[in-house]
């Protein structure tokens, strides 16, 4: 498997394609992520200030992908710049194939070239894959949120990077209040109370 920097020959239609190919098994257990459904231009749009990497197979077949954009980040678990990893996606062939693994290794090596010491994430709180991913990759789960969307909530998570980052037992005390605060203000698919 060879990650690099999106080359011209994989069109921003291969990206988005590859995302509706990755979310595939999400949709039929009724998880519906926004991303699966963003056109090419919609994504391109989406990470232009940022960093796609692809994964290709010994035949220069896309089996997945992975963006970085790096952003201010203004959070209790994090003062200053981040890198923000988004549409992380693996098609269906290659799932379990370490393909997620190889791109996250090239990010992060991206990330700590610039500096950066936090990377996060946030994922559909029903994306029961991701999430054991994420875990074993080294996140923690920081922040409970409504999702991107209208009718789903999302989980927020970070990680350290060279550093040590906030201890697993704040992050959970963390997690869990704004879980309680986000569950009384927000509902999925209905206006927020405040």
């Amino acid at each position: 498997m060879i990650v690099k920097t999106k080359p011209d020959h994989i069109s921003w239609e291969d990206l988005a394609r590859c995302q509706w190919q990755s979310h595939e098994s999400n949709r039929s257990t009724g998880v519906n992520m926004q991303c699966a459904d963003f056109t090419a231009e919609e994504l391109r749009a989406a990470v232009k200030e940022g960093v796609t990497l692809v994964a290709l197979d010994e035949n220069d077949t896309l089996a997945g992908m992975l963006s970085v954009v790096f952003k201010d980040v203004n959070r209790w678990w994090h003062k200053g710049t981040g890198a923000y990893i988004c549409y992380v996606a693996v098609t269906p062939d290659y799932k379990g194939k370490g393909v997620y693994r190889a791109l996250s290794n090239k990010a992060e090596e991206i990330i700590q070239s610039k500096g950066v010491i936090v990377e996060y994430l946030n994922t559909h709180i029903k994306n029961e894959a991701a999430l054991k991913a994420y875990e074993k990759d080294g996140y923690q789960k920081v922040r409970f949120s409504p999702g991107s969307g209208s009718d789903y909530y999302s989980v927020e998570m970070a990680k350290w990077l060279g550093v040590k980052g906030k201890s697993q037992t704040l992050c959970n005390l963390m997690y869990i209040a704004t879980e309680i605060a986000v569950k009384i203000l927000y509902k999925p698919g209905k206006r927020r109370r405040f």
